[in-house]
C-alpha cells in the first residue's frame, strides 16, 4: 500500500508522463461508471479498442528519456520519503537498467545494449550483493518497427503472448568492462 500511495501522491503533486497517464485512468473511470463504457481508444495507438493496461503500457514505453526522467523521479522521491537512503547513482543505475529490459518505441537498432555501473545480472538472478563492476549487457531488439501503429500492433496487441514487450533478465549477454568490489560503507540496502 505504500508504494501506491506514494506513488498516486507523486503522480498528482508532479507533472510528468505518470501524472498525464493517471488522468486519463480517472477519465476511463469515470466514464465507465457513468455507463459510458470501459473500451478505450486512442487513435495513435491504431484504429483498436485496448485494454487500458496495454494503452498506458505503450504511451509510456513511447520515449525512451521521458520514461527514465519520470521513474527516476519516482524512484527518488520514493526513497527520499520512505528514508531508504539509498544511493542516487545506484538508483539511476537500476531505473536505467529497467527500462534497458522494455521494448522503447524510440529505440530502433537491432541490438540493445547498454553499459552500467553495477552487476545487476548477478544480483538480481543469483540473489548475490549488489557490486559495484561495469557492465555491458545485450540482447537482440524484439521489436524492431519503423511504423508506429505496427509497432504498438507488434509489441503489445499480438506481442503481449510472446513477451515481446520486454527482456528477461536472464536472457542478457554481457561483456564485463572492469570491477571494483563496494566496500563495506558503501554496501547498498537493496534486496531481492
Amino acid at each position: 500500500m505504500d508504494f501506491f500511495e506514494t506513488f498516486f501522491e507523486f503522480s498528482n503533486s508532479t507533472n510528468s508522463i505518470f501524472s498525464i497517464e493517471l488522468e486519463q485512468i480517472k477519465k476511463l473511470r469515470d466514464e465507465g461508471y457513468e455507463g459510458k463504457g470501459w473500451d478505450h481508444y486512442d487513435p495513435k495507438l491504431g484504429d483498436i479498442t485496448w485494454p487500458v493496461e496495454e494503452a498506458s503500457w505503450l504511451r509510456l514505453t513511447y520515449d525512451k528519456e521521458k520514461l527514465f526522467d519520470a521513474i527516476n523521479n519516482f524512484v527518488i522521491y520514493f526513497d527520499s520519503k520512505h528514508n531508504c537512503n539509498t544511493a542516487k547513482e545506484i538508483l539511476n543505475d537500476v531505473v536505467k537498467f529497467q527500462i534497458f529490459l522494455l521494448t522503447i518505441r524510440n529505440e530502433t537498432q537491432n541490438m540493445k545494449n547498454e553499459i552500467f555501473n553495477y552487476d545487476w545480472k548477478d544480483f538480481f538472478i543469483n540473489g548475490k550483493n549488489l557490486r559495484s563492476e561495469q557492465k555491458k549487457y545485450f540482447y537482440k531488439n524484439k521489436v524492431v518497427e519503423a511504423d508506429t501503429v505496427q509497432w504498438c500492433y507488434k509489441v503489445m496487441w499480438y506481442g503481449r503472448r510472446q513477451e515481446k514487450y520486454k527482456c528477461h533478465i536472464e536472457n542478457l549477454q554481457e561483456h564485463p568492462i572492469k570491477s571494483k568490489l563496494l566496500s563495506q560503507n558503501q554496501n547498498p540496502q537493496i534486496t531481492v
